[in-house]
């Protein structure tokens, strides 16, 4: 999956996918970057860390870095291949 650098959002650190689905990324010292956010091609529904797994968003559940969603270990990884060309 691809995820294009949304110039619109600069100051966020957001990336439009290419399935429709836009991804927020966060950052933690610990622990690097991860998945924040997700929201929905119609951009009226979105999921966020901390609603939890069972809410993630099935593309994305292969991005947990283990089972466990509610530890450290077990961030939503950021899976996709980042590009910052118009």
């Amino acid at each position: 999956m691809i995820g294009k650098f949304n110039e619109k959002r600069s100051w966020e650190s957001v990336y439009d996918l290419d399935n429709g689905w836009q991804a927020t990324l966060g950052y933690s010292t610990c622990y690097g970057e991860f998945v924040s956010r997700l929201d929905s091609p119609d951009r009226k529904t979105y999921w966020h860390c901390s609603n939890g797994v069972k809410d993630l968003p099935e593309f994305a559940r292969s991005w947990l870095k283990g089972g466990d969603f509610h530890t450290t270990a077990n961030m939503v990884l950021v899976k996709f291949k980042k590009r910052f060309d118009n």
